[in-house]
């Protein structure tokens, strides 16, 4: 069985983990994001290409809830650490 301090190390790894993973989920909406209105551009007028973009549009939607979830993971391991010590 694991000790309190090891779980406590677990659950700091975790929230590490999340916070870097937030990082490149934003990164990853902001990239596809730059270029949405570049594709835009040259897909302008065709019905399959505006449906590509509008899943693009979608795809930089769910990578932000993505890292909001990310946000949340990191404040439930602070109370969980909180808990722990307490």
């Amino acid at each position: 069985m694991a000790t309190i301090e090891q779980m406590i190390a677990a659950i700091s790894s975790l929230k590490v983990n999340s916070e870097e993973l937030e990082q490149m989920l934003h990164a990853g909406a902001s990239a596809i994001n730059d270029d949405i209105g570049y594709i835009g551009q040259i897909v302008e007028g065709s019905h399959s290409g505006d449906e590509a973009v509008g899943a693009l549009r979608i795809a930089v939607g769910a990578l932000g809830q993505a890292a909001r979830g990310m946000v949340s993971l990191r404040q439930t391991c602070d109370d969980c650490i909180k808990s722990l010590r307490s």
